[in-house]
């Protein structure tokens, strides 16, 4: 059963006819999900972010990585609670070591991130969560190898990067998510 009025089933019907054909142009197919009504479980945002949708493809599994911000100091990836920073790199994820990195914290007055960590630098974008409210530091040094390595980095407070991953493969996950200030 619909639950949107006929004028937003139109405009929801042409939006998917439009996203399957733009499907079909980028990757060769249309995942047979799209063209099931809403009513069997699947949300508007399954329906128009290919990410989410199961793959049938060749080119194997395009899963994202889910992330998010549960609170001040906590965060969840791919299902797991961590009460401490964690780097993904790859796709895997673990610590934070953030020591090396202590040496500056006087200069910032918040341990920044800095070169001297084991930054995941096997993609072509980094991705920083820079904490709850964006106050972790990012030292130039670290910008300077991002350029030198051709690797864009983004930087938005930890929410707003989590959604970011969502749009990107698993396995091409790079990225260092604060869960603090």
């Amino acid at each position: 059963m619909w639950l949107l009025p006929a004028h937003g089933r139109q405009r929801l019907s042409q939006i998917i006819r439009n996203f399957a054909n733009v499907w079909r142009f980028e990757y060769g197919e249309v995942r047979t999900a799209i063209k099931r009504p809403m009513n069997d479980g699947m949300s508007a945002r399954e329906v128009l972010n290919p990410c989410l949708l199961p793959s049938n493809s060749s080119q194997g599994n395009i899963e994202s990585m889910k992330a998010r911000l549960v609170k001040f100091g906590e965060i969840e990836v791919e299902g797991k609670r961590y009460t401490h920073d964690v780097v993904i790199d790859g796709g895997k994820v673990r610590k934070r070591k953030k020591g090396p990195s202590k040496q500056f914290r006087e200069k910032f007055g918040h341990t920044p991130l800095s070169v001297d960590e084991e930054i995941p630098w096997g993609g072509k974008r980094l991705i920083v969560g820079t904490g709850a409210h964006g106050a972790l530091p990012i030292m130039d040094e670290v910008l300077a190898e991002a350029k030198r390595r051709g690797t864009e980095v983004t930087a938005a407070p930890t929410s707003e990067v989590c959604q970011l991953l969502e749009e990107v493969k698993m396995g091409q996950a790079y990225a260092i998510l604060h869960c603090t200030c």
